[in-house]
């Protein structure tokens, strides 16, 4: 059985919290009810989707010039804010 990575589990739940927030903000309503419908989960499956795979993209670039801790924190943080300027940039199209 494999073992998921350090990597993997921080950018996931980096990826997790992260869309979380946007959850709890959303609509200016500053709580957790959109967790009683089905379809606000959908999306909540594919912003954590987005986020961690934007993360995982820049770990592979990343790996090329750095290496441990500072490469897993690097392609974290720079994933998210580069997922969350394309979440931004999605919204504002669609409204």
């Amino acid at each position: 059985m494999n073992k998921v990575s350090k990597e993997v589990k921080v950018q996931l739940i980096i990826a997790v919290a992260l869309t979380l927030f946007l959850c709890y903000i959303d609509e200016g309503f500053y709580n957790f009810n959109w967790m009683l419908e089905w379809d606000n989960w959908l999306a909540f499956v594919i912003y954590v989707a987005l986020f961690w795979a934007i993360q995982m993209l820049l770990s592979k670039l990343f790996k090329l010039t750095t290496k441990g801790t500072l490469q897993t924190w690097l392609s974290t943080f720079s994933g998210s804010i580069l997922a969350l300027i394309l979440v931004i940039f999605i919204v504002i199209n669609i409204v």
